[in-house]
């Protein structure tokens, strides 16, 4: 019972979105082009994998962590249509539909939207490089 308590009062932070391709500098450098994202590692690891930590200016989280396979595995393609599992994650504009024309100017993909929930939410969703579907997404004041 106890740790149960515990782990109700603890607090948790976001950290980091991990993209797993075979080409990392090109997804690192798209996202970057794209929201501003800066590269502060790009190193092999002793896995024999490359690893990209991107991350928004002071090299503080939230990061986008992109790695290629570790030599020797085999992995599926990514999934960028709905699907059980990680679907998606969100990044927050004041202008989605100006924000999605953009993106699709920078090789993104428009696969629904935008469109505006009842309580005003713009939302659209994209699927970028790296095999990746994101949702762009503005709140109202309020919401």
């Amino acid at each position: 019972m106890r740790s149960t308590i515990k782990a109700l009062i603890m607090t948790y932070g976001f950290h980091h979105v991990h993209i797993k391709t075979h080409d990392p500098k090109s997804v690192a450098d798209w996202f970057g082009n794209a929201f501003g994202f800066e590269i502060v590692i790009d190193a092999e690891r002793a896995s024999g994998d490359r690893i990209i930590r991107c991350a928004l200016g002071a090299n503080q989280p939230p990061f986008i962590v992109i790695t290629s396979p570790v030599p020797g595995q085999d992995l599926p393609e990514g999934r960028t249509h709905q699907s059980l599992g990680l679907e998606h994650f969100a990044l927050t504009t004041d202008d989605v539909p100006a924000a999605a024309d953009r993106l699709v100017e920078l090789g993104a993909v428009l696969v629904d939207g935008p469109t505006t929930a009842p309580d005003g939410t713009v939302m659209a969703f994209l699927t970028v490089p790296g095999d990746v579907r994101i949702e762009l997404v503005h709140f109202p004041t309020g919401v």
